[in-house]
């Protein structure tokens, strides 16, 4: 048996995170599956946790992607510790959803010149060969276009030390010339990042042992735009339209067709004008930048619409359904997301890593019956 481009992407995305969830624990990426880990078990690249929630490499798996041309650091040893281990399975699915979108991901430096949209995760730059730029800070990577930087966060009842990396957060996206920042809280869904985000009860955080900021605090205090992104293939297609230029100008056009109108004067949190009577100002809400439509219906108010139109993908309506329209302050329609995709083009489509045999820059490639090889070349890591 060969194997294919995607088994090596798998690969490299288990080794470049060093542990990650089996896929029952993960079922938002969709490429990510049981087949390829199938294989690696078999052939002693891979092993699960004694509790069986958890895949990590062996040194074999290294050794393999090292004659490939891929080099990464692997652990000394097994981590055991069940609060590393749980930032480690929140970093590699918040990693995964970057990569399903079709992000570099496999990346440790911030300052260099990337031609495509970029994701440094913030355990890769803490053992990144340079000195580590991102200390001791909670937020989770940083996400770059060529226009914008995204502070990655994810949602929990810990907190993060806001300010503190708000500050390294600008000076490191200073030095890349990027001037436009914003926010990214990820979670496990719209509805959970919004419990954590909005409706949080201060007295029910956990205790930490200094004084964290809560994502409700945070949100209320930042001039930033907050995207609210759950992990997974609903997030990744977020990401895809936030990398596509001038989405929401695009999507509305997309949705409108020849009755797209440019928003209303003054209403610069807006995007278009709704079709239909009373002609209520209209918002794409895809990338779920929460304060946005906040100040699009208090403006809307404020020059007499009672409502806004709210366009969201199927998996956001529910939860604006419940802030906004529950309150009349909006009409709340779905988006199809093949109409979209056909009206823009294919570039918005998810990743989906090749099923191409892999072929090395020597132009071999990898069999089973080599791995006995990489399993003998040095001690096993695991049981």
């Amino acid at each position: 048996m060969l194997l294919s481009t995607k088994d090596i992407e798998v690969l490299k995305l288990i080794c470049w995170c060093k542990n990650v969830p089996v896929p029952v624990r993960m079922k938002l990426c969709s490429f990510y599956g049981l087949d390829e880990l199938d294989v690696f078990e078999y052939t002693g690249l891979t092993y699960r946790s004694k509790d069986g929630k958890n895949i990590r490499p062996r040194p074999a798996a290294y050794r393999l992607l090292s004659d490939a041309g891929i080099n990464f650091k692997s652990d000394l040893k097994p981590q055991t510790k069940e609060k590393v281990l749980e930032r480690r399975n929140i970093a590699s699915q918040i990693l995964f959803t970057f990569y399903r979108a079709g992000v570099s991901v496999f990346e440790d430096k911030l300052d260099k010149v990337y031609n495509t949209p970029v994701y440094i995760a913030s355990f890769a730059a803490r053992q990144s060969d340079a000195c580590n730029p991102f200390g001791s800070t909670r937020f989770y990577g940083i996400f770059r276009t060529a226009q914008e930087a995204f502070l990655v966060l994810y949602a929990d009842d810990t907190g993060v030390y806001y300010q503190k990396e708000l500050t390294l957060f600008h000076s490191l996206t200073e030095a890349t010339g990027i001037l436009n920042t914003a926010i990214i809280i990820m979670g496990k869904s719209t509805q959970g990042i919004a419990a954590q985000v909005l409706r949080e009860q201060k007295n029910n955080r956990r205790k930490t042992k200094y004084n964290t900021d809560s994502f409700q605090e945070i949100f209320e205090m930042t001039t930033l735009p907050t995207h609210f992104i759950p992990i997974g293939d609903s997030g990744a297609q977020i990401i895809r339209f936030l990398i596509y230029p001038d989405y929401r100008e695009a999507i509305a056009k997309a949705i409108l067709k020849s009755s797209y109108r440019s928003p209303y004067p003054n209403l610069t949190d807006t995007d278009t004008i709704h079709h239909k009577e009373p002609y209520n100002p209209a918002v794409v809400a895809i990338d779920m930048d929460v304060g946005r439509i906040d100040r699009a219906i208090a403006g809307a108010r404020n020059i007499g619409y009672e409502k806004i139109a709210i366009y969201a993908l199927p998996e956001q309506v529910n939860f604006l359904k419940s802030r906004y329209s529950a309150v009349e302050a909006a009409d709340v329609m779905t988006i199809n997301r093949d109409n979209i995709k056909n009206v823009i083009n294919h570039s918005i489509s998810l990743y989906q890593p090749p099923s191409d045999l892999y072929v090395t820059d020597e132009g071999r490639h990898f069999d089973v019956t080599d791995f006995s090889a990489y399993r003998k070349a040095g001690k096993q890591v695991g049981p």
